[in-house]
C-alpha cells in the first residue's frame, strides 16, 4: 500500500532547498576584527586572518554561499570552478585588497579554493534550524550557467 502525504506535508517538502555552504575565516570568528575601530596590530591581525578557513568551526557558524532547488544542483556547484569572468573580477579585488594588507592575492586564491573544496549542501530546513541564513531562492538556470548567491 501506497503512504499518501498530506497537502500540508508536500507543501513544506516544496519549500525545502538547498544551500551551499562555506567554512568561515577566522576573522568573522574573531570577536575583535568586528570592532569598527582597530589599531594597526589587531588589523594586521584580522587581514592574516581573513585567509585562514577554520575547517573544523560548527555548521552554526558557515556561511550560505548558493541556494539550490536540488541536492544535485548544489553538489554540482559545488565542484564547478569559477568562470574566467569571475575570476578574472576576483584576481582585481585581491589585487586591490593586498595592496591595502600586505598579504598576496595568491593567499587569498588559495584560501578561496579551500573554502569551496569543503563546502558542504545542506538542507534550508537544517540550516535555519542552525540559524544559518542564506541567499534568497533562485531558480536553477536552465541554460548550464551558474547562479551565485547574494
Amino acid at each position: 500500500m501506497a503512504a499518501t502525504v498530506k497537502p500540508r506535508h508536500a507543501a513544506a517538502l516544496a519549500l525545502v532547498g538547498w544551500y551551499l555552504i562555506l567554512p568561515p575565516q577566522a576573522s568573522h570568528l574573531d570577536p575583535q576584527c568586528s570592532k569598527s575601530s582597530l589599531t594597526t596590530i589587531q588589523q594586521k591581525k584580522c587581514d592574516s586572518e581573513a585567509v585562514q578557513i577554520v575547517l573544523d568551526a560548527p555548521l552554526a557558524k558557515w556561511q550560505a554561499f548558493t541556494y539550490w532547488q536540488n541536492l544535485s544542483d548544489c553538489e554540482a556547484d559545488k565542484k564547478s570552478s569559477d568562470t574566467p569572468e569571475e575570476t578574472s573580477l576576483m584576481k582585481r579585488a585581491w589585487g586591490d585588497l593586498s595592496k591595502q594588507t600586505g598579504i598576496s592575492p595568491d593567499a587569498y586564491a588559495a584560501a578561496r579554493h579551500r573554502m569551496q573544496n569543503a563546502g558542504k549542501c545542506i538542507a534550508t530546513d537544517k540550516a535555519r534550524a542552525l540559524g544559518i541564513e542564506g541567499p534568497a531562492p533562485r531558480m536553477a538556470p536552465t541554460d548550464g550557467s551558474r547562479l551565485k548567491g547574494n
